[in-house]
C-alpha cells in the first residue's frame, strides 16, 4: 500500500491537468470511513469526461486485496474489461 500511495502522489505531481476522454472504474473499499455528504465517485467525475462508475469490494483498503475479498475485486476488473471490450471502449 505504501508504494500505491508514493505512485498516486507521483501520478498527481505530474499531472497534466487535462480531462480523462472516458469513464473511470472506481472500486471503493465498504469499510472505508464514511464522510458525510461526500459523493460515490470521491471527486472522480471532474475528470472523466463520460462519468465514473463506482463498484464496492469487501473489506477495507488493505483487506480488500487479500482474499477472499480479492475474488471480488478481481470478478469486478475482469467484467470492466469484458464490457469495454465488447463496447470498443
Amino acid at each position: 500500500m505504501h508504494n500505491v500511495s508514493l505512485q498516486t502522489f507521483e501520478s498527481i505531481r505530474s499531472y497534466n491537468g487535462k480531462p480523462f476522454p472516458g469513464r473511470i472504474t472506481l472500486i471503493r473499499a465498504t469499510e472505508a470511513a464514511y464522510i458525510p455528504g461526500a459523493e460515490p465517485g470521491c471527486g472522480w467525475g471532474a475528470l472523466a469526461q463520460k462519468g465514473v462508475d463506482v463498484h464496492w469490494a469487501p473489506g477495507n483498503h488493505e483487506s480488500m486485496f487479500i482474499e477472499p475479498n480479492l475474488s471480488v475485486v478481481g470478478e469486478i476488473v475482469r467484467e470492466t474489461l469484458k464490457k469495454a471490450q465488447e463496447t470498443g471502449a
